[in-house]
């Protein structure tokens, strides 16, 4: 796995920076959970290390490409928490490791998922984790290109949940619900 991160993190030539998990592959990942995605962060860094020494997430891209993220590092020898992106087609796979860059102690694979079509208006994301962690969603786009419905199932989880997504005029997402229940709106 760090044979995979570092080439990644030498060519990366911007970088961007934010308090919560900003980017990330997967549609509204962050707000199904219900959680807001905060905002980037416009100072600038001397170097992605000192970013994740102040509590920010950093995010690489290669040619206008989201293909890495790094987590907030409490201490300069804490291991970088990585999620590398690689496209494959239809399909994004997202690898989820720790690398001990200062020890001589190899890297942990953590994670894995992909996300790819099943058909014209129904995409899929399957993920593994460690301790037998595991998480399925189906995102159900409607004629228009947006996701209308995620249906989800993970570990722990008594039964299947049933997100709806609406949308203003403007095409933009205004809430997630489950039911009657309000998983997260925008603000």
């Amino acid at each position: 796995m760090i044979e995979d991160c570092l080439p990644i993190v030498e060519e990366v030539k911007e970088w961007k920076y934010s308090k919560k998990q900003y980017f990330t592959p997967l549609p509204f990942e962050n707000e199904l959970g219900g959680y807001s995605r905060g905002n980037i962060i416009k100072r600038k860094y001397e170097s992605f290390d000192e970013a994740l020494l102040n509590g920010n997430y950093a995010f690489g891209f290669i040619q206008d490409h989201h293909r890495i993220t790094i987590a907030p590092a409490p201490t300069p020898n804490s291991p970088w928490e990585v999620s590398l992106h690689s496209v494959i087609g239809d399909e994004i796979r997202i690898k989820h490791s720790v690398h001990h860059r200062r020890l001589p102690k190899p890297s942990e694979l953590r994670g894995i998922c992909d996300l790819f079509p099943i058909d014209s208006q129904t995409k899929a994301s399957v993920g593994v984790g460690d301790r037998g962690a595991f998480y399925v969603y189906c995102y159900i786009y409607n004629d228009a290109g947006l996701i209308d419905a995620v249906r989800a199932f993970s570990k722990g989880w008594l039964q299947e949940a049933d997100y709806r997504l609406h949308y203003g005029i403007d095409g933009a997402m205004r809430k997630i619900t489950i039911g009657n229940s309000i998983i997260w709106e925008a603000t």
